[in-house]
């Protein structure tokens, strides 16, 4: 497993190999995807709203948040042996 050194010298894993991380297959890039580990965050997208006219659609959106493969976080998890990227 690749680790990467960050300030203080710490080993961390990369968002690439945990088990939360899903490459966007609509990327072409392939060290992009998003992050699962919580539920997609609700927001308002009432700009694409106003763009397209049409009051009628619902301006809420879910988005999980978009990472690079070898960024890192505190809630990293290995990914199942049949689950790397």
């Amino acid at each position: 497993m690749e680790k990467v050194m960050h300030p203080g010298n710490e080993a961390r894993e990369r968002c690439g190999e945990c088990r939360f991380w899903d490459m966007d297959p609509r990327d072409d890039r392939t060290n992009v995807g998003e992050c699962h580990r919580m539920p997609p965050q609700m927001v308002a997208d009432s700009k694409f709203i106003a763009s397209i006219g049409d009051d009628s659609i619902n301006p809420m959106t879910g988005f999980f948040p978009e990472t690079l493969a070898n960024q890192w976080c505190g809630e990293w998890r290995p990914a199942s042996k049949g689950n790397l990227r």
